[in-house]
């Protein structure tokens, strides 16, 4: 088997793989019903604003300084080509 033909059969396995996960999570009933209790939106805003604040920052600044970094790295190869 050639190269190229094994990388497609990889990348079609991966595409149908994906697709069955998606296919399977969009017909999900979890997503027909509509949240109840901490499971809600005011529930899920309220923890993230007073239980996971430090964490919800810390993810913001790491997320931030990665995104900074994927510019800085466009920027290089930009520049070399």
């Amino acid at each position: 088997m050639k190269a190229d033909t094994k990388a497609d059969v990889k990348l079609v396995t991966a595409l149908l793989v994906l697709a069955l996960l998606a296919l399977s999570a969009i017909l999900s009933p979890a997503w027909r019903e509509a949240p109840i209790g901490d499971e809600s939106l005011p529930g899920v805003t309220a923890a993230i604003f007073t239980d996971y604040l430090v964490a919800f920052e810390v993810l913001s600044v790491l997320l931030l300084a990665a995104l900074v970094g994927a510019v800085v790295i466009a920027i290089r190869e930009k520049e070399v080509l």
